[in-house]
């Protein structure tokens, strides 16, 4: 089941570093790492800044959430985390997803571990939205992205 947050929004804001990225300003581009061996850097792929930027955007605003919800209850929460999803282009459609996830053990079908938090409480308090701006070399960039709260039901072997 996934169903839209219905708490307050919220907003946040931070400074987002490139890390072993590189911008090419005359391109409006970045360079960054597709994909690494142990030897280091073996593919890398460029991207317009905005698609970039939009990108580092929406995960910053998802680093806002847990801390938002577990204020919202007053206390830490117990197998609940965020994730991030796009859609193919990964600049639109964009969505942070809050994982409400119960844990079995397979061949007994027993539950070892659920959230600490009622499902209804939990959308109660998740944000509708997260209005996040950050700081990329020297510009600032926003986004408003979408909150969701997913169940999910994963087995212990």
């Amino acid at each position: 089941m996934v169903v839209r947050g219905k708490g307050a929004p919220i907003t946040s804001c931070k400074t987002v570093t490139l890390g072993e990225s590189e911008y090419l300003p005359d391109e409006r581009e970045v360079r960054h790492i597709v994909t690494q061996d142990a030897e280091g850097p073996v593919e890398w792929a460029t991207e317009p800044i905005a698609q970039y930027a939009h990108q580092e955007c929406v995960k910053a605003g998802a680093e806002a959430v847990l801390p938002t919800i577990e204020d919202r209850f007053d206390s830490p929460v117990k197998n609940v985390n965020t994730e991030v999803q796009f859609d193919d282009d990964g600049d639109s459609g964009a969505r942070i997803v809050v994982k409400y996830t119960v844990w079995t053990q397979t061949w007994e079908r027993a539950v070892k571990s659920t959230p600490n938090i009622d499902f209804d409480d939990l959308v109660a308090v998740t944000p509708q939205s997260v209005q996040t701006t950050i700081e990329l070399v020297g510009e600032k960039y926003s986004c408003d992205v979408p909150v969701f709260i997913r169940t999910t039901d994963a087995s212990l072997l």
